[in-house]
Protein backbone atom coordinates (compact mmCIF):
# COMPACT_ATOMS: atom_id res chain seq x y z
CA UNK A 1 0.00 0.00 0.00
CA UNK A 2 0.28 3.85 -0.45
CA UNK A 3 0.76 6.22 1.97
CA UNK A 4 1.20 10.05 2.24
CA UNK A 5 3.66 11.44 5.23
CA UNK A 6 0.67 12.89 6.93
CA UNK A 7 -1.29 9.07 6.56
CA UNK A 8 1.80 7.83 9.24
CA UNK A 9 -0.51 8.57 12.43
CA UNK A 10 0.59 6.35 15.87
CA UNK A 11 -2.61 4.63 15.32
CA UNK A 12 -1.37 3.59 12.50
CA UNK A 13 1.57 1.64 13.33
CA UNK A 14 2.87 -1.00 15.06
CA UNK A 15 5.73 -2.59 15.99
CA UNK A 16 4.80 -6.09 14.13
CA UNK A 17 3.60 -4.03 10.48
CA UNK A 18 1.96 -1.70 9.40
CA UNK A 19 -1.92 -1.99 10.34
CA UNK A 20 -4.56 -1.51 7.35
CA UNK A 21 -7.19 1.21 7.78
CA UNK A 22 -9.61 -1.63 9.14
CA UNK A 23 -6.91 -2.65 12.27
CA UNK A 24 -5.58 -6.02 10.82
CA UNK A 25 -1.99 -6.37 10.72
CA UNK A 26 -0.92 -5.82 6.94
CA UNK A 27 2.45 -8.10 7.44
CA UNK A 28 4.50 -5.48 6.71
CA UNK A 29 7.65 -5.15 8.44
CA UNK A 30 9.56 -1.91 6.66
CA UNK A 31 7.99 0.92 5.07
CA UNK A 32 10.45 2.20 1.86
CA UNK A 33 10.24 5.75 1.38
CA UNK A 34 10.29 7.48 -2.07
CA UNK A 35 11.58 10.75 -2.25
CA UNK A 36 11.03 12.79 -4.93
CA UNK A 37 7.19 13.58 -4.36
CA UNK A 38 7.17 12.75 -0.59
CA UNK A 39 9.57 14.10 1.28
CA UNK A 40 9.60 17.36 -1.47
CA UNK A 41 7.45 18.56 -4.18
CA UNK A 42 9.64 20.12 -6.50
CA UNK A 43 12.33 22.40 -4.83
CA UNK A 44 9.57 22.21 -1.52
CA UNK A 45 10.41 20.24 1.05
CA UNK A 46 7.55 19.18 3.13
CA UNK A 47 6.86 19.79 6.82
CA UNK A 48 5.41 16.49 7.65
CA UNK A 49 8.76 14.49 6.89
CA UNK A 50 10.34 14.75 10.11
CA UNK A 51 7.35 13.92 12.36
CA UNK A 52 6.74 11.15 10.31
CA UNK A 53 10.26 9.63 10.55
CA UNK A 54 9.63 10.32 14.28
CA UNK A 55 6.19 8.22 14.55
CA UNK A 56 8.60 4.94 12.88
CA UNK A 57 11.46 5.53 14.78
CA UNK A 58 9.16 5.27 17.97
CA UNK A 59 7.08 2.23 16.33
CA UNK A 60 10.60 0.77 15.81
CA UNK A 61 9.58 -0.23 12.71
CA UNK A 62 12.89 -0.51 10.05
CA UNK A 63 12.61 1.89 6.59
CA UNK A 64 14.88 2.87 4.00
CA UNK A 65 15.01 5.66 1.67
CA UNK A 66 14.63 4.65 -2.58
CA UNK A 67 15.54 7.44 -5.38
CA UNK A 68 15.93 7.09 -8.91
CA UNK A 69 18.41 9.92 -8.48
CA UNK A 70 21.75 10.81 -6.33
CA UNK A 71 23.74 13.21 -8.42
CA UNK A 72 26.79 11.28 -8.27
CA UNK A 73 26.93 11.52 -4.32
CA UNK A 74 27.82 8.96 -2.27
CA UNK A 75 25.32 7.32 0.37
CA UNK A 76 26.64 9.13 3.05
CA UNK A 77 26.62 13.06 1.79
CA UNK A 78 23.18 12.21 0.33
CA UNK A 79 22.08 10.91 3.76
CA UNK A 80 23.55 14.20 5.65
CA UNK A 81 22.12 16.54 2.79
CA UNK A 82 18.49 15.15 2.83
CA UNK A 83 18.38 14.61 6.60
CA UNK A 84 19.44 18.32 6.96
CA UNK A 85 16.51 19.49 4.41
CA UNK A 86 13.79 17.54 5.98
CA UNK A 87 14.82 18.91 9.62
CA UNK A 88 15.00 22.48 8.29
CA UNK A 89 11.20 21.95 6.68
CA UNK A 90 10.31 21.15 10.11
CA UNK A 91 8.17 23.51 12.21
CA UNK A 92 8.73 21.60 15.80
CA UNK A 93 12.18 19.89 15.08
CA UNK A 94 14.36 19.90 18.22
CA UNK A 95 17.08 16.92 16.90
CA UNK A 96 18.11 15.59 13.42
CA UNK A 97 15.88 13.44 11.30
CA UNK A 98 16.40 10.29 12.82
CA UNK A 99 17.61 6.81 10.95
CA UNK A 100 19.25 8.51 8.04
CA UNK A 101 22.30 7.06 7.10
CA UNK A 102 24.41 5.24 4.19
CA UNK A 103 22.84 2.13 5.41
CA UNK A 104 19.32 3.24 4.43
CA UNK A 105 19.76 5.45 2.07
CA UNK A 106 19.19 3.43 -1.81
CA UNK A 107 20.34 5.36 -4.79
CA UNK A 108 19.80 4.57 -8.16
CA UNK A 109 23.65 3.74 -8.36
CA UNK A 110 23.63 1.97 -5.02
CA UNK A 111 22.89 -1.83 -6.36
CA UNK A 112 26.55 -1.78 -8.18
CA UNK A 113 28.30 -1.88 -5.28
CA UNK A 114 27.15 -5.52 -4.48
CA UNK A 115 26.02 -6.15 -8.14
CA UNK A 116 29.60 -4.96 -10.24
CA UNK A 117 31.76 -4.32 -7.57
CA UNK A 118 33.54 -7.37 -7.25
CA UNK A 119 33.26 -8.38 -10.81
CA UNK A 120 34.77 -4.80 -11.81
CA UNK A 121 37.00 -4.37 -9.11
CA UNK A 122 39.98 -4.91 -11.00
CA UNK A 123 38.83 -4.37 -14.66
CA UNK A 124 38.88 -1.31 -16.50
CA UNK A 125 35.50 0.78 -16.71
CA UNK A 126 34.13 3.94 -18.10
CA UNK A 127 32.53 6.40 -15.88
CA UNK A 128 29.93 8.51 -16.81
CA UNK A 129 28.36 11.31 -14.85
CA UNK A 130 29.65 14.64 -13.27
CA UNK A 131 30.67 16.46 -11.08
CA UNK A 132 34.03 14.93 -11.68
CA UNK A 133 35.33 14.73 -8.05
CA UNK A 134 31.77 13.53 -6.68
CA UNK A 135 31.42 10.71 -9.02
CA UNK A 136 35.00 9.43 -8.95
CA UNK A 137 34.38 9.19 -5.15
CA UNK A 138 31.31 7.17 -5.23
CA UNK A 139 33.63 4.86 -7.84
CA UNK A 140 35.94 4.19 -5.20
CA UNK A 141 33.94 3.61 -2.53
CA UNK A 142 32.78 0.90 -4.10
CA UNK A 143 36.06 -0.64 -4.85
CA UNK A 144 35.98 0.12 -8.79
CA UNK A 145 39.96 0.95 -8.97
CA UNK A 146 40.49 1.32 -12.77
CA UNK A 147 37.04 3.47 -13.42
CA UNK A 148 38.36 5.80 -15.78
CA UNK A 149 36.47 9.22 -16.03
CA UNK A 150 34.95 10.52 -19.42
CA UNK A 151 36.44 13.70 -18.96
CA UNK A 152 40.32 12.38 -18.34
CA UNK A 153 39.97 9.59 -21.44
CA UNK A 154 38.97 12.56 -23.88
CA UNK A 155 41.51 14.67 -22.28
CA UNK A 156 43.85 11.83 -23.28
CA UNK A 157 42.72 11.75 -26.78
CA UNK A 158 42.41 14.99 -27.79
CA UNK A 159 41.46 13.94 -31.27
CA UNK A 160 38.34 12.02 -29.45
CA UNK A 161 36.64 15.50 -29.00
CA UNK A 162 37.60 18.74 -31.11
CA UNK A 163 35.57 20.83 -29.19
CA UNK A 164 37.41 20.47 -26.25
CA UNK A 165 40.47 21.51 -27.52
CA UNK A 166 38.84 24.29 -28.66
CA UNK A 167 37.22 25.25 -25.71
CA UNK A 168 40.30 24.89 -23.71
CA UNK A 169 42.61 27.08 -26.01
CA UNK A 170 40.17 29.32 -26.89
CA UNK A 171 40.28 29.38 -30.60
CA UNK A 172 37.99 26.64 -33.50
CA UNK A 173 37.83 23.18 -34.28
CA UNK A 174 37.80 24.34 -37.69
CA UNK A 175 40.60 25.31 -39.86
CA UNK A 176 39.74 28.68 -39.76
CA UNK A 177 42.10 30.33 -36.76
CA UNK A 178 39.70 31.91 -34.66
CA UNK A 179 41.08 32.76 -31.45
CA UNK A 180 39.36 34.44 -28.29
CA UNK A 181 40.76 36.49 -25.68
CA UNK A 182 41.28 35.63 -22.43
CA UNK A 183 41.91 32.52 -20.21
CA UNK A 184 39.34 30.38 -20.98
CA UNK A 185 39.90 26.74 -19.91
CA UNK A 186 43.10 27.36 -18.49
CA UNK A 187 42.04 25.63 -15.18
CA UNK A 188 41.13 22.98 -17.68
CA UNK A 189 44.31 22.72 -19.25
CA UNK A 190 46.23 22.36 -16.27
CA UNK A 191 44.14 18.96 -15.37
CA UNK A 192 46.07 15.67 -16.59
CA UNK A 193 44.47 12.47 -16.93
CA UNK A 194 45.66 10.25 -14.09
CA UNK A 195 49.16 7.95 -15.20
CA UNK A 196 46.93 4.52 -14.38
CA UNK A 197 44.93 4.96 -17.41
CA UNK A 198 48.17 5.14 -19.61
CA UNK A 199 47.62 1.54 -20.97
CA UNK A 200 45.22 1.66 -24.10
CA UNK A 201 46.14 -2.01 -24.72
CA UNK A 202 43.37 -3.33 -21.73
CA UNK A 203 40.31 -3.46 -22.96
CA UNK A 204 36.98 -1.57 -21.64
CA UNK A 205 35.21 -4.68 -19.72
CA UNK A 206 32.10 -1.91 -19.20
CA UNK A 207 30.40 1.71 -19.51
CA UNK A 208 28.96 3.00 -15.72
CA UNK A 209 26.59 5.80 -16.17
CA UNK A 210 26.25 7.01 -12.71
CA UNK A 211 24.20 10.42 -13.93
CA UNK A 212 24.13 12.80 -16.10
CA UNK A 213 27.45 14.31 -17.50
CA UNK A 214 27.98 18.16 -17.94
CA UNK A 215 29.11 17.10 -21.21
CA UNK A 216 27.08 14.85 -22.63
CA UNK A 217 28.44 15.24 -26.55
CA UNK A 218 31.76 13.85 -25.56
CA UNK A 219 30.67 11.49 -23.19
CA UNK A 220 28.31 10.04 -25.94
CA UNK A 221 31.22 9.77 -28.00
CA UNK A 222 33.36 7.80 -25.55
CA UNK A 223 30.81 5.28 -25.36
CA UNK A 224 30.03 4.76 -29.29
CA UNK A 225 33.81 4.63 -29.55
CA UNK A 226 33.93 1.66 -26.87
CA UNK A 227 31.11 -0.10 -28.23
CA UNK A 228 32.78 -0.29 -31.16
CA UNK A 229 35.57 -1.69 -29.58
CA UNK A 230 36.76 -2.20 -26.09
CA UNK A 231 40.06 -0.94 -27.21
CA UNK A 232 39.47 1.91 -29.53
CA UNK A 233 42.60 3.66 -28.97
CA UNK A 234 43.98 0.51 -31.08
CA UNK A 235 41.15 -0.88 -32.85
CA UNK A 236 38.27 1.37 -33.84
CA UNK A 237 36.07 -1.40 -34.52
CA UNK A 238 36.39 -5.12 -33.43
CA UNK A 239 33.30 -7.39 -34.11
CA UNK A 240 34.75 -10.35 -33.07
CA UNK A 241 34.50 -9.65 -29.28
CA UNK A 242 31.56 -9.39 -27.60
CA UNK A 243 29.63 -5.94 -26.99
CA UNK A 244 30.92 -3.98 -23.64
CA UNK A 245 27.69 -4.05 -21.24
CA UNK A 246 26.59 -0.41 -20.76
CA UNK A 247 24.76 0.32 -17.08
CA UNK A 248 22.66 3.02 -16.73
CA UNK A 249 22.23 3.48 -12.69
CA UNK A 250 18.76 5.19 -14.12
CA UNK A 251 17.95 5.23 -17.43
CA UNK A 252 15.49 8.02 -17.51
CA UNK A 253 17.03 10.80 -20.20
CA UNK A 254 13.50 12.34 -20.45
CA UNK A 255 12.95 14.82 -17.01
CA UNK A 256 10.10 17.61 -17.12
CA UNK A 257 11.63 21.28 -16.78
CA UNK A 258 10.86 23.44 -13.28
Amino acid sequence: RRWALGELRPGSLSASGLMTDNGSGSGLAAVAFDIDGVFKYGREWSPDGYSALQRLAAANIPHVFVTNGGGGLTEKSYASGFAAKVTGAASNASDPAPLMSDENMILSYSPWKRALGAELANRRVLLVGDPYDKVTQVAESYGLRRAVHYQDYARRHSTLNPFRQAKEDGGSHTAVDNKTTGAMGSAQRSQQPPAADADDTDPFAAVLVMCDPFEWFEALQCIVDILCSPTPAISEYDPSVPPVPVHFSNPDVLWKAQ
